[in-house]
């Protein structure tokens, strides 16, 4: 029997492993606390029943194999209020081998994304740099360390902890290898770096805009000089625009939890109840960012650390019956750290399981 998903419960104690037909499982240690009357540093959270989960509009998927949340190396976000946000274009006109066209290739790529969030994210051109917050630039070198990598683009984005994303600079290259950038292969290097800009890690499926490399032809119909994706369709997945949607929908959870001003005892608390409700939803994508969150606040909150493990675990076990195993090896290998870390032997059994059959079977 292949491993399975298990419905969120709540406990008061770690996260545990069972047997389903000799196939291990995790249960969700959902944090149900609730806050305190009194908001002290010192306060002891008191323990009820979980509450019925509140199901959002913002409920964007049903399978935790819909996006690749669980597998991304980063994720950060922008503050809702700072949409649109503004783009400012570096004048390239002398840059060798930048043709004007890249311009609306970009232009396309911020259209793509504004409409695969449904305008979560929005974008709007500005003239000045002292009023962008993304800045785009064409170059025929990206940065010292980059100059023998296979990049195309580079981004760099600047984040103030607690608020996420305040500024990023992106970098696309005219020419790779000598060979010129064709317009498909801005608007694919475009699309990927402005997810970058936005919040986004990299995906594992070769098929998503957000995987790390672009498959590309090695000609061009009567002209060698031109890179030129492998795959004519240039467009987001709905992989792409679902992991998009999770990671602000996560966004707007926490920023409603600290909007409250609590400690950080309390957020913790909150933002740990918060995660328990997306779980139910079936939006293991949103519960994940938060339960990070959560560790970014405190590293040693251990309902936030079992649960966590549970939400990777259950990742996997779900990729991994869709026979996607080198994705679910990777989410597993999350999932495998974090117990190490915490010493959670009966967490690991199960974990280790599962990511052995993903080795066998890859």
């Amino acid at each position: 029997m292949n491993p399975r998903l298990r419905p969120a419960h709540s406990c008061a104690g770690r996260a545990s492993a069972l047997s389903c037909a000799g196939i291990p499982v995790l249960l969700f240690v959902l944090c149900s606390l609730l806050l305190c009357t009194t908001v002290t540093a010192t306060a002891t959270p008191a323990v009820c029943r979980p509450q019925q989960a509140q199901r959002s509009p913002d409920r964007l998927l049903q399978s935790p194999t819909d996006n690749y949340v669980a597998g991304m190396e980063f994720m950060e976000s922008w503050q809702s209020k700072r949409m649109p946000l503004k783009i400012y274009f570096q004048p390239s006109n002398d840059v060798p081998g930048f043709d004007p066209r890249y311009l609306d290739e970009f232009k396309a790529a911020c259209d793509e994304w504004a409409k695969a969030t449904e305008n979560r994210v929005s974008f709007q051109t500005v003239e000045e740099q002292k009023d962008s917050d993304i800045e785009v630039s064409w170059t025929t070198e990206l940065a010292p360390d980059l100059v023998h990598s296979a990049a195309i683009g580079a981004t760099w984005p600047k984040t103030i902890p607690g608020e996420g994303i305040d500024h990023a600079r992106i970098a696309l290259l005219t020419f790779f290898e000598k060979r010129h950038l064709s317009l498909k292969a801005m608007r694919w290097a475009a699309m990927h770096e402005l997810g970058h800009a936005l919040g986004l890690g990299h995906s594992v499926r070769k098929a998503d805009v957000m995987y790390k490399t672009v498959l590309i032809s090695n000609t061009k119909p009567g002209d060698m000089s031109e890179v030129v994706p492998e795959n004519p369709n240039v467009s987001l997945t709905a992989r792409d625009g679902t992991t998009m949607n999770v990671v602000y929908a996560a966004k707007k959870i926490i920023d409603g939890v600290r909007a409250k001003g609590l400690d950080v005892r309390n957020t913790c608390h909150e933002l740990c109840r918060a995660s328990a409700n997306c779980i139910t939803n079936g939006d293991s994508g949103s519960a994940i960012i938060v339960l990070n969150e959560i560790l970014r606040l405190d590293s040693s909150y251990s309902p936030a650390s079992d649960n966590l493990i549970a939400a990777y675990y259950n990742c996997g076990a779900a990729l991994y019956n869709k026979q996607n195993y080198e994705e679910a090896r990777k989410v597993l290998e999350r999932a495998m750290t974090l117990g190490q870390k915490v010493g959670d032997k009966n967490a690991l059994t199960a974990i280790v399981g599962v990511y052995r059959n993903c080795q066998q079977r890859h």
